[in-house]
């Protein structure tokens, strides 16, 4: 092996390069360098984030490291090797039928495959269509995985899913090229998902992730999720392939390496390891249980980015218990949302501290909660197991299963004898007793645990090296990379009581009478080996049934007895934070009185983007005005229809003559009742057992897809649709009284159908001789449809919607149901004054305007146009213009929203915001900061960030000139996975088009 081992990790958004020098004991620690990941515009490359790197190790440390630096290729004496999760890692959008059976096993097989799960699609997941597929396009996933139905089981809601996706059209990150999809789903409906996704996506089909309701089967899709992400997804991180060309050995994902770090400390400790990385945006938690590793992400709880997500998701309950009584809550709120807005700003105050340790400690156990959900089953201990098994012990803790049906083995939280724990917020507390309470409170162990923290986050390098010498990995894991912090002792019990007495610790110069209820600190600040004795009460317990044992140790002790009803106890540990120190103001920490987006004038293009296909009113070339109307969504999507060819027992079509016999081809309109079949020659054996020579459609529609193999024709519908009231004669078609009608009804008034639904059916041994008649040439597979298996035409006369539209009416006495077509479409507007630049597949417009272009922090609200109205000092002028958007120059507040709301403004722009005012008015907290669809009447964006800010006097200058000024505001923001500011469009009178 080469003196120099350079091991970079290509994170998301820091790049960290370790160097290893050899000498006469060895390698050791040389060097460690962080810089910005470089995949973002301007700089779309990472090898220029790994040379800055590299440039600052040669400054520190006077070796030279690259023999060519413009083509940044090792020195001789260099051996380079790589981790990578550039991008955010490998992102993947998950797709399953139900959000508790496919769904949640497509996530733990893309959880084991060391993935982020963007979101995750399910028919029951509580979201429209519209809203589903609008969702979809707005996310890049590296690779989609889809799942659903068991084998044998459902296919028509898996192809909806799939319409939808299909429609929703989403685009990979870095690349143009179509986004792999994995559709490990039920396997009958392969032929199907191929039809209908294989032209837009690189469509792969493997087994089925979970086969029936008992059983998992992950390995599969797994190995091909990582055979994608090696050979395709990491591939588009910007200069991958130039680093790929440099390093001494294959690149792996870093989730992968710090998999292999934890295996290490399993086998040089032999101990099962629980580990947590919580970094801005994602929280990952890694552990490894009877020699199996697992890994999930939580996506969305981070102390950064997805601060204000974790604040959402636990509440003001829980800092407002644990901080100083005299807190101010809005400088603690604001000071929240600003650093989700200012992600790179540090804390200034041991204040700061602590509300980021309380946050962060609510986000490691939010986190250690998804990892044991999403990986192991837990129970009570069983009357019968209580038989079987006599320890104390186990009636009294939770038991975990792991979920591979194969694997009925147990284990407690308690198995896991050491705990690690990464990050920016870990690695810089104030003193390492802080960092010993937040990650033993962030996860919770039971029992006896020893606790690390990894100082730098050096795991992923160890794990990469240990796969070219796990010798030197695991003494450099051990000894430079990981620090002990202390043992966490949390006794176990079935019923807990403030004030019992849980255990006795002894030892040199102390004895502790340990009670239910408290935490204790012991930190003796001695190099000195202390021997402890620790013998537990009545009812208590640690790591087994022992109600005594000695720990030999110079580490601190944390003991924690709390239990969820306890009395607030955290004051006893204010002194770790040296809370009297001066608080800064928001403006110390934030860049908050300075102007974030400065104004630019110029020709800009303004893009205007459908959720999918619809009508375009517009020509390139038109000239267009802020009101106009340039497309529509007339509709909801188009549904897909399926009709299966060889389950017409009548007809005796199979693939031999499946394609002399079809009269139809791909992209053709047919009408309902069209011949699409035709048998022109039939065996004499045929035609004795009645084989029928053609077949007619039970729709109208385009033929989306042909697949002969399985016999099946994808319509899609054409949505061509009269307002005009259809009515149906049900009582008649079905040979009932009308006041009987009801009990025959698959709809009620006011659902909303679609042409080929199933509106009512009557068993043919119910109906009339008339109606007995009758077979009904409507029945046909559709997706979606619950009753779609009642329609069958030798039991059933059934009644199929002959059009789309809400049921109006069920006339009870005529025996009617009248459908009418009554969907108020989805209108866009140009916005600006300008001129349409280009139509892409009716589904983009871009308009070029003259202008000025500016953007906010943070918006929320949709888009709207309007007039500026500057407003000093935040008055309401008497006579408001058409429209009229203000532009405050003081925060605003709820009252003020309030106000202007009843003046029925278009939309306001204001420097500042308290979080609390911002919460009440949109009725919610903002969470992972993805805005723009909030249920409010009109667009605020926000200039500055949270608290109490003037306009900076610059902009104060710039909107006073613009008064009058046509305006568009855009509130949408993303903060994460590829920034989004909400825009603002001004055009004065002289700038219009």
């Amino acid at each position: 092996m080469k003196d120099l081992i350079l091991i970079i990790d290509i994170g998301s958004t820091t790049t960290k390069a370790l160097l290893l020098k050899k000498d006469s004991n060895g390698f050791h620690n040389h060097a460690l360098v962080h810089t910005a990941t470089t995949v973002e515009k301007p700089l779309e490359d990472v090898i220029i984030g790994i040379n800055n790197a590299v440039n600052i190790l040669e400054q520190n440390t006077g070796i030279t490291l690259w023999q060519d630096k413009e083509n940044s290729i090792p020195a001789e004496n260099v051996s380079l090797y790589c981790t990578s999760s550039a991008g955010g890692g490998l992102q993947i959008l998950v797709i399953g039928l139900t959000t508790f059976d496919s769904a949640a096993s497509g996530k733990r097989c893309a959880f084991g495959a060391g993935a982020v799960i963007l979101d995750t699609f399910a028919i029951n997941d509580k979201r429209s269509a519209v809203q589903q597929m609008k969702a979809m396009a707005r996310l890049h996933p590296d690779l989609i995985l889809m799942t659903g139905g068991t084998d044998g089981g459902a296919i028509a809601p898996v192809v909806r899913l799939a319409e939808l996706l299909q429609f929703a059209n989403p685009r990979a990150k870095f690349s143009t090229a179509p986004i792999p999809l994995i559709f490990a789903g039920n396997i009958e409906a392969q032929p199907l998902i191929k039809g209908i996704l294989k032209k837009r996506f690189q469509l792969h089909l493997v087994e089925n992730v979970r086969p029936n309701m008992t059983k998992e089967n992950h390995t599969p899709a797994r190995n091909l999720i990582h055979e994608l992400f090696m050979n395709y997804v990491m591939e588009q991180a910007p200069g991958y392939e130039q680093v790929l060309s440099r390093v001494a050995d294959d690149i792996i994902p870093t989730p992968l390496a710090v998999l292999k770090a934890i295996e290490l400390l399993h086998q040089e400790k032999s101990g099962d390891v629980m580990m947590v990385d919580i970094g801005g945006a994602t929280t990952d938690v890694f552990s490894n249980m009877h020699s199996e590793f697992y890994r999930t992400v939580s996506a969305n709880y981070g102390m950064s980015y997805s601060i204000s997500n974790v604040f959402k998701d636990t509440g003001w309950e829980i800092l407002s218990r644990e901080l100083p009584p005299d807190c101010d809550a809005d400088y603690v709120q604001d000071y929240i949302a600003d650093k989700m807005l200012f992600p790179t700003c540090n804390p200034q105050a041991s204040l700061h501290f602590l509300i980021e340790h309380i946050l962060a400690r609510a986000a490691l156990l939010l986190a250690r909660n998804q990892h044991l959900e999403m990986n192991f089953n837990s129970d009570r201990l069983g009357f019968l197991d209580k038989l079987v098994d006599h320890k104390n012990i186990e009636s009294i803790v939770d038991k975990f299963y792991f979920k591979e049906s194969n694997r009925k083995e147990r284990f407690f939280l308690h198995d896991y004898h050491y705990a690690i724990g990464a990050g920016g917020v870990i690695s810089h507390t104030q003193n390492p007793q802080q960092a010993l309470m937040l990650i033993a409170d962030g996860l919770q162990m039971q029992g006896l645990t020893l606790i690390f923290r990894d100082r730098d986050f050096t795991s992923p390098h160890l794990g990469k090296l240990s796969q070219i010498d796990a010798t030197l990995a695991a003494d450099l894991l051990i000894h430079e990379c990981l620090q002990e912090l202390g043992w966490h002792i949390r006794p176990q019990t079935s019923k807990w009581k403030a004030g019992t007495k849980v255990m006795r610790l002894t030892a040199q110069n102390i004895d502790l009478q340990v009670v239910a209820g408290r935490k204790y600190l012991l930190d003796q600040a001695t190099d000195a080996e202390l021997e402890y004795t620790i013998e537990l009460a009545r009812g208590f317990r640690l790591n087994d049934d022992a109600i005594s044992l000695t720990l030999k140790t110079k580490l601190p002790l944390y003991i924690d007895t709390t239990f969820p009803d306890a009395d607030n106890i955290l004051t006893d540990f204010h002194e770790l934070y040296e809370l009297k120190d001066k608080i800064p103001a928001l403006e110390e920490i934030f860049p908050l009185a300075m102007p974030h987006f400065l104004p630019q004038k110029g020709s800009f293009q303004r893009l205007v983007t459908l959720p999918y296909s619809g009508e375009i009113m517009v020509a390139e070339g038109d000239s267009v005005n802020p009101d106009m109307i340039i497309a529509e969504n007339r509709s909801d999507p188009p549904k897909l229809y399926i009709i299966t060819l060889f389950d017409r027992y009548n007809l005796g079509l199979n693939r031999e003559n499946i394609k002399e016999s079809l009269l139809v081809k791909e992209g053709e309109i047919i009408k309902m009742g069209q011949k699409i079949v035709d048998r022109k020659k039939l065996s004499l054996k045929e035609q004795m057992q009645g084989i029928a020579h053609t077949f007619d459609s039970p729709l109208r529609g385009i033929v989306e897809n042909i697949n002969f193999d399985a016999g099946t024709i994808i319509l899609r519908e054409v949505q061509d649709y009269s307002e005009k009231p259809v009515k149906v004669k049900i009582s008649d078609r079905l040979g009932i009284k009308p006041a009987k009608m009801k009990g025959y009804l698959k709809v009620n008034e006011g659902d909303f159908v679609y042409s080929g639904d199933l509106i009512a059916a009557i068993r043919l041994d119910r109906a009339n001789t008339a109606a007995s008649s009758m077979l009904d040439k409507m029945n046909i597979d559709k997706s979606p449809g619950a009753d779609s298996e009642n329609t069958d035409s030798l039991k059933y006369n059934s009644i199929i919607a002959p059009a789309t539209g809400t049921i109006e009416n069920i006339d009870l006495i005529k025996g009617t149901l009248t459908i009418r077509y009554d969907r108020k479409p989805l209108s866009h507007y140009a916005g600006v004054w300008g001129v349409i630049n280009s139509i892409k597949n009716a589904l983009e417009i871009e308009i070029n305007y003259e202008g000025w272009f500016l953007q906010g922090i943070i918006g929320f609200g949709a888009a709207t146009p309007g007039t500026l109205v500057f407003c000093p000092q935040n008055v309401l002028p008497d006579n408001l213009s058409d429209n009229p958007v203000l532009l405050l120059t003081k925060p605003v507040d709820f009252a003020f929203l309030k106000e202007a709301e009843n003046a029925r403004v278009a939309g306001i722009i204001a420097p500042s915001i308290h979080y609390r005012d911002l919460k009440k008015y949109i009725n919610d907290d903002i969470g992972v900061a993805l805005t723009g669809n909030e249920n409010i009447p009109f667009p605020l964006i926000l200039m500055q960030g949270f608290g109490e800010y003037d306009l900076p006097p610059e902009m104060l200058t710039f909107f006073q000139s613009m008064n009058g000024a046509s305006t568009f505001i855009d509130g949408h923001t993303q903060i994460r996975a590829g920034v989004t500011r909400p825009q603002i469009i001004l055009q004065p009178q002289t700038e219009k088009i």
